[in-house]
């Protein structure tokens, strides 16, 4: 097989991931704010539930490292060899988020204003806050205006220091002691800092594993070449790792131990998914659903609010079946908000280009 092939060829089972990780944070997300205890008549189901599912915000670090990937692909030479302008750069990441963002702050405020009667000073502090994307630089409280954006602040806040990042990983060495000095940061941060989980720097250890993968990215490629399987086992078996291996310890032990798993799973399940396209990884249905999965993510707090407000969340009384409902629902909900913003957005896009090309 050829060593160079394309970009698309190459990563398509990434979309797999994508598409579990934003699924896993929404049934966690809807189990923690249900309202009722999902009762489950012990066994497998049980174990599912509530505590596997328990877990799967822990996706989040997913996603961080599958940032760092990605925007390495799209840009580390770029900005290496100052083929990009900051202007542009910068540009184009607010031209990405911002409006869809906005638009999910604009509901929220709207949804309390009808269901809560109101809306609050801090609501309109934290509206502000979103609003900048910078609320990863400065913020350490909770947001309940998209409470899940912080992890937009933290991503974002990765997009402001990316050509510092790509410093950061300038070449192999650098880039593994960037990543070890990067751990002492997040356990520091962890157990002696008044950080917050909401700072970005904190979690900048994630985004430096996705520029190593993508620094030996030919080589794993390489080594899956005629390794498909194999590639498979990796991500099952670092899904196993994070979510299924328990372990005990308390404070910085507890910390350590878990971004060492972290680590371990997250980086395994990223290097298998390198591996040539399977339809078990890459398929319609995770393509559809990776190309909108930052956008579910950031909106089904929202769906699931519309919901719960709505007296949906028991539908079914307090049950499991009612569990299952309002996560289809939710996420299919999500899933519908985010495709219909994205086709409205390409209409104004395309009828602005072609009032722009008129004009000009």
């Amino acid at each position: 097989m050829d060593t160079q092939i394309t970009r698309l060829q190459r990563y398509n089972n990434l979309d797999a991931l994508r598409t579990i990780a934003a699924i896993g944070v929404i049934c966690m997300h809807v189990r923690a704010n249900i309202g009722f205890d999902v009762a489950v008549w012990g066994g497998t189901a049980d174990y599912v539930v509530n505590t596997l599912i328990a877990q799967m915000g822990g996706f989040v670090q997913l996603f961080f490292i599958l940032s760092g990937f990605s925007m390495c692909c799209g840009y580390y030479e770029r900005i290496k060899n100052n083929e990009i302008s900051l202007n542009k750069f910068y540009s184009r990441r607010y031209e990405r988020i911002l409006p869809f963002f906005a638009l999910l702050v604009l509901i929220d405020l709207v949804v309390s204003l009808v269901f809560d009667g109101g809306i609050s000073a801090g609501s309109i502090a934290e509206a502000f806050a979103n609003l900048t994307l910078m609320f990863g630089f400065y913020t350490t409280s909770g947001m309940s205006v998209i409470g899940v954006g912080w992890t937009l602040g933290i991503i974002f806040g990765f997009y402001i220091l990316f050509p510092f990042f790509v410093y950061l990983i300038w070449n192999k060495k650098r880039a593994w002691f960037s990543f070890a000095i990067t751990c002492v940061i997040y356990v520091l941060c962890c157990e002696y800092f008044d950080s917050g989980s909401s700072l970005m720097f904190r979690w900048m250890c994630y985004f430096v594993l996705g520029g190593l993968m993508y620094l030996y990215k030919d080589s794993i490629v390489r080594f899956f070449e005629r390794k498909t399987w194999l590639g498979v086992v990796f991500v099952l078996v670092g899904f196993a790792v994070v979510y299924m291996i328990p372990f005990s310890g308390e404070g910085t032990t507890e910390t350590i131990v878990g971004l060492i798993k972290n680590i371990i799973g997250y980086g395994m399940m990223i290097i298998g998914a390198l591996c040539p396209d399977t339809k078990l990884l890459s398929n319609p249905v995770s393509k559809f659903v990776s190309g909108v999965s930052f956008e579910i993510y950031l909106a089904h707090m929202m769906v699931f609010r519309v919901i719960d407000k709505l007296g949906l969340a028991t539908i079914a009384g307090e049950t499991l079946v009612s569990y299952i409902l309002v996560c289809i629902g939710t996420t299919g909900g999500a899933l519908v908000f985010a495709k219909a913003y994205q086709c409205v957005e390409g209409i104004v896009k395309k009828r602005y280009e072609e009032s722009f090309t008129l004009q000009t």
